[in-house]
């Protein structure tokens, strides 16, 4: 069964967005029926059946109840998204301290951590930001096999042929080659980079002041100062 992730034969593409289609419907109506899944997100109703199979046996959308029918007919069947499907772990880096933070896939947190940057090169980086991350996830009581994704940002632009970040001269050790795949083996799973103001552009419009805004400016000031531009 193909669950999210798009790639393979064409098929196999229309399946997994459909999937993606249903799933984002459900996060962002937080419960709904089968026929409500269709009118909202213009799918016929066998596909919307098929990817909300897909989804339960997967595990990322579980029964909900049932709604009482407004007239005639069958009681309707809810779904809504798990929450503790997975947990996900971000890290932001920055010159002066190191956060970690552990959310379900609905965005409560469960831990947070946040220490001192005294770091002076990419090797005691490296092994504070592993440290960081095992006192979040020991906060949370959790396994690294139940972190279904890591994201890590810091300052500086991705250089990704080289591993590192480029335009970073305050943060010691973040831009030497290599240094990411190594942070990637210390942490212990699959890490996404980006740059952090980037980052906190989407989280703002995700959860923070622009919240529902089409357009807004996001001002960073910290041992910089950073811009993100949302349209």
């Amino acid at each position: 069964t193909t669950v999210l992730p798009a790639s393979g034969t064409t098929p196999q593409v229309m399946r997994a967005l459909n999937q993606r289609t249903v799933f984002e419907c459900l996060r962002s109506c937080a419960r709904a029926s089968r026929t409500e899944i269709a009118q909202k997100t213009n799918l016929s109703k066998p596909t919307v059946s098929l990817a909300v199979g897909d989804l339960q046996r997967a595990g990322l959308v579980r029964l909900a109840g049932h709604r009482p029918p407004s007239g005639y007919g069958k009681p309707s069947i809810l779904f809504e998204p798990d929450p503790i499907a997975g947990y996900v772990l971000g890290i932001d880096i920055g010159r002066l301290w190191i956060r970690a933070g552990i959310a379900d896939l609905s965005g409560q947190s469960l831990a947070r951590r946040d220490v001192a940057n005294t770091s002076k090169g990419a090797a005691d980086l490296i092994s504070m930001v592993a440290g960081v991350a095992a006192l979040v996830r020991k906060a949370s009581a959790l396994t690294a096999d139940r972190i279904v994704t890591t994201v890590v940002g810091g300052p500086g632009v991705l250089d990704e042929k080289r591993r590192r970040f480029v335009y970073a001269p305050r943060l010691p050790g973040w831009s030497s080659p290599g240094v990411l795949d190594a942070l990637e083996e210390s942490i212990g799973s699959q890490v996404r980079f980006d740059n952090d103001v980037a980052l906190a552009t989407v989280a703002e419009s995700a959860l923070g002041a622009a919240r529902g805004r089409p357009n807004f400016v996001y001002l960073w000031i910290g041992s910089g100062v950073g811009l993100g531009l949302w349209l």
